[in-house]
């Protein structure tokens, strides 16, 4: 546990900030108020509980930052903002998933893609990563990636999304 003087010439955010700092820079580990415990190794890491197709489900987080700085005020807003807006976003990534892969209503999505991880970019665009688990032979299990923010669209393949 870490203890700091208060100092009256610095603000609450600058004192929490410098706090976080020195977690940082000593057990690489902190407790973010968006995302619970995250670990920074390149990315800050960590896990959320998330409901997506009817099921909650624990997922990685991968939160890209400059080295060892903390997660951005524009990260955690844009999850926020997700959060705020769930229904009409899940939605959105459904129908993306749905036109990517030529599925109709009749196909159970989440018997083909499985959602494994919440991925942000430093100023806080994120996507999540699913798994294809119907994939062509050889790209068996293979991560693809919807974009949320800024605007819900399919993008690929996670390898090239960092």
């Amino acid at each position: 546990m870490f203890f700091f003087k208060k100092n009256p010439n610095k603000s609450q955010s600058e004192q929490t900030t410098s706090q976080i700092n020195t977690d940082v820079h000593s057990d690489k580990e902190v407790n973010n108020e968006v995302f619970g415990k995250l670990i920074y190794t390149s990315l800050w890491k960590g896990h959320i509980e998330i409901e997506f197709f009817g099921t909650k489900s624990t997922v990685k987080v991968l939160i890209e930052t400059e080295d060892y700085e903390p997660v951005e005020p524009e990260q955690e807003e844009a999850f926020r903002e997700y959060l705020s807006r769930k229904e009409e976003l899940d939605s959105l990534i459904i129908s993306e998933l749905r036109k990517g892969y030529g599925l109709d209503e009749s196909f159970n999505l989440c018997e083909i893609f499985e959602l494994t991880k919440l991925l942000i970019h430093s100023g806080g665009d994120f996507g999540f990563s699913f798994i294809d688990h119907n994939a062509e032979e050889g790209w068996s299990d293979r991560d693809i990636v919807v974009t949320v923010l800024p605007e819900v669209s399919y993008f690929g393949d996670e390898d090239d999304f960092f």
